[in-house]
């Protein structure tokens, strides 16, 4: 039911499954269907398990989910961001997850879709216009992150080793 596929930021192109083995530690056989991980979640994960510490000064867009993996109650308190600048055009290239409650856009901040995937995984029902507040929310906070990154990354990727 999952719309998009491949370099999509829909959630048939971003979600997937993980498969955690880890006797004593993964309850086995356990399957959880909440938790929600990020790819950017695993080095502060890892460091945690290790024992390391993060560089100074360096502010990881991932977050520890030992919790999740342990099976115990976790719940993400801070959005996850994705910013797909490729040449060819598969959907907006920017977009925002906080809660169940995901924004797509252009970074001019035009053509704005809003999702609220507890009711509509399939990314079906546009929800922006019949929720502006938290759609200039999320918005917002995906523009400021958008404006973080560094200027190379708005060059788009076209697959060539330059």
């Amino acid at each position: 039911p999952l719309r998009g596929w491949k370099w999509h930021l829909y959630e048939g192109g971003i979600r997937v499954p993980l498969i955690v083995r880890w006797p004593a530690q993964v309850p086995a056989g356990r399957t959880d269907t909440t938790s929600v991980l990020n790819i950017c979640d695993f080095t502060p994960t890892a460091l945690r398990l290790a024992g390391a510490l993060m560089p100074e000064g360096y502010e990881s867009d991932g977050i520890d989910v030992v919790a999740a993996l342990e099976g115990r109650p976790f719940a993400r308190r801070q959005p996850m961001f994705w910013h797909t600048p490729t040449a060819v055009r598969r959907g907006p290239p920017l977009a925002i997850r906080d809660g169940d409650w995901k924004l797509l856009i252009e970074p001019d901040g035009t053509l704005a879709e809003l999702y609220d995937l507890s009711s509509d995984i399939a990314e079906a029902n546009n929800l922006a216009s019949k929720h502006p507040e938290r759609a200039a929310d999320l918005q917002a906070k995906l523009r400021t992150w958008h404006r973080s990154l560094p200027k190379e990354l708005e060059r788009p990727v076209t697959g060539r080793i330059p």
